[in-house]
């Protein structure tokens, strides 16, 4: 499958909690990363949740789209290519206002740079977008 769903987001008022609450239950692995951008107003603390036996991972954030839910995560060869096709077949997008080039998910010594944007399809679903 070409442009494979690699991420997801769960989305919470309160992260923390919500971090509490599927560690709990689920038994995940959910730790804190620090996320920085030079390129775009991002940048604080991001747990993840580790991908465990052939998973998809994941994270938690207080972004709350406008139909609240999960936030999946496409990753793409070209963002900005990609961004001119969802506009051109309806879609949108929404954060940030312009591609950044450089952002770093950090753990310890382990960096992982990558791009990312997040976009509304037609019905108003916000998705994401990620270039590693």
């Amino acid at each position: 499958m070409s442009n494979p769903v690699m991420h997801f987001q769960l989305c919470a008022e309160d992260v923390d909690a919500m971090s509490v609450f599927y560690r709990e239950v689920f038994g995940w692995r959910i730790e804190p990363r620090i996320l920085t951008s030079v390129d775009a107003e991002v940048s604080g603390s991001y747990p993840t949740i580790d991908a465990e036996e052939g998973g998809i991972a994941g994270g938690i954030t207080d972004r709350i789209p406008p139909k609240g839910g999960t936030v999946l995560v496409i990753e793409v060869d070209d963002i900005a290519a990609t961004v001119e096709r969802i506009v051109t077949h309806g879609g949108r997008t929404r954060f940030p206002e312009s591609l950044p080039e450089r952002m770093t998910l950090s753990a310890g010594d382990d960096d992982v740079p990558f791009a990312w944007l997040e976009f509304e399809d037609p019905e108003g679903n916000l998705v994401g977008l990620i270039r590693r």
